[in-house]
């Protein structure tokens, strides 16, 4: 998935819109919560969302959508043209962009010329060899799908598009990421690492310790830094942005939530975040029966702004690396440790990682400086 940037001084806003929350693969990790009220979203839910989007993110900003699930290719080639008819009707004025976050077992050549006419990006899931990914991302026969993952990649080739995909970060896999970084380098993939946390009914996928977690990114970050011809890998690079440059880049780092980023289930609820959608804590409103300003207004989301200033004066408030940071992902601390306010559950982990890559930069400066006299 495309990392947020900040484009004129301000982050785009993001749309993470869940069609359907169906899905042909039972992953062992899956997060999404398969109850929700509605399985498909129709096409009047649908033109609610999109009229939604441009007012709650405010004039002058760009949007992302990010076509979510479940999975969204069930919905067909279909849906994705109404998509597009109610963008042109409803968001006249932005800047946007769509990008199908999708397992990559429906692709088929003719959704991929279709995405590549109409400007959609196209992210697959992907977690390295097929002795890890099939662990994991399975059909509900038990089989897996790594096969049809790499056929999607073929299609993606075929028609010169760039392949990204997001990559799970298991207990099992942290003690591989040598394999997954050169099995995603060769297959010319720019990719993203998410670490697992257990969700609800899923507790068959053992949540990663943030420790496992931390150092498993720093070896990551020691692969990508060492190679002559790295390939994209977030978050390393959002890291190594993120200390070096002014602005904080990425959703789990720049305290977004409620402002930057809202989630839209297939009933039209609206949430702070694609892993929360579902959580009834975390309802901030619906499209179809709330204005904008009463969803950007509500208790909940309120909480959620000020958990950043909070934990600057709490938790974080000793922390070195909080301007980078700024208390890290809601939805880890939720689902890690219960609570709104408390600071990221991969916290430790983090630090291990920013902390070293920090002292790698600084070293190789020092030898560029000393090369350079």
């Amino acid at each position: 998935m495309k990392a947020l940037q900040p484009r004129k001084g301000r982050h785009p806003f993001a749309a993470i819109v869940k069609p359907t929350d169906r899905c042909n693969l039972r992953c062992r990790y899956c997060y999404v919560t398969h109850h929700a009220p509605v399985r498909l979203m129709s096409p009047q839910i649908l033109e609610s969302v999109i009229e939604a989007v441009p007012r709650l993110a405010g004039p002058g900003r760009r949007l992302h959508f990010i076509w979510h699930g479940g999975e969204p290719l069930l919905l067909g080639r279909t849906f994705f043209g109404m998509v597009l008819d109610l963008q042109q009707r409803h968001c006249r004025g932005f800047d946007l962009d769509n990008c199908v976050q999708t397992n990559g077992t429906l692709l088929t050549e003719d959704l991929v010329d279709y995405f590549a006419r109409t400007g959609f990006e196209v992210s697959l899931s992907l977690d390295g060899p097929a002795w890890l990914h099939d662990a994991n991302r399975r059909y509900s026969n038990g089989g897996g799908s790594h096969q049809q993952v790499l056929r999607a990649i073929a299609l993606l080739r075929k028609a010169r598009r760039l392949v990204g995909a997001v990559a799970v970060l298991t207990p099992e896999s942290a003690e591989h990421v040598d394999e997954i970084y050169h099995f995603m380098k060769r297959a010319r993939v720019q990719y993203r690492v998410n670490p697992v946390i257990a969700p609800e009914g899923a507790a068959a996928a053992a949540q990663i310790c943030p420790g496992d977690y931390g150092r498993a990114m720093c070896r990551l970050f020691d692969l990508w830094f060492e190679d002559a011809s790295p390939p994209h890998l977030d978050p390393i690079q959002l890291v190594v942005g993120n200390l070096i440059a002014s602005g904080v880049w990425g959703c789990d780092y720049h305290a977004g939530c409620a402002r930057d980023v809202l989630a839209f289930n297939a009933d039209g609820a609206v949430y702070p975040c694609g892993q929360l959608a579902g959580h009834p804590e975390f309802l901030l409103g619906n499209v179809c029966c709330d204005r904008p300003e009463d969803i950007l207004g509500s208790p909940m989301a309120r909480r959620i702004r000020r958990r950043r200033a909070r934990l600057r004066q709490g938790a974080c408030s000793q922390c070195e690396y909080f301007r980078i940071c700024n208390g890290g992902c809601l939805a880890s601390a939720w689902l890690g440790r219960k609570q709104i306010e408390a600071r990221d559950y991969f916290c430790e982990g983090r630090r291990v990682l920013f902390q070293h890559a920090s002292q790698r930069i600084a070293a190789r400066l020092v030898t560029l400086c000393a090369e350079a006299k």
